[in-house]
């Protein structure tokens, strides 16, 4: 979800685990969810990545066994450094001998 509580659709989930053969995969729903089903008990951590916000990581998520769990993921969007208006740079005088005046 986004700091609005918005689901967000499309974010890239990854799982990771030491009871895991490498991390698993998957991709958020129209509703923002995502599910790992039939994971064994451990210690995980999960990681969320969408184009236009900040990649997120939740560590030490603890799963036993017969345990539905929900981790509740806030996606922020960076924010963008302010920038001071920037004035126009004066133009350095150069002399033309073809525009001299007479």
């Amino acid at each position: 979800m986004d700091e609005q509580k918005n689901p967000l659709p499309g974010v890239a989930v990854m799982l990771m685990g030491r009871n895991l053969m490498g991390a698993r995969n998957t991709v958020s729903d129209a509703q923002g969810a995502f599910r790992f089903p039939a994971l064994p008990p451990g210690e995980y951590s999960v990681k969320c990545v969408l184009q236009g916000f900040k990649s997120v990581v939740q560590e030490n998520i603890r799963l036993t066994t017969t345990v539905s769990l929900s981790v509740d993921l806030v996606m922020t969007q960076p924010r963008c450094p302010r920038k001071s208006p920037s004035r126009p740079r004066p133009r350095p005088w150069t002399s033309n001998p073809t525009n001299r005046l007479r």
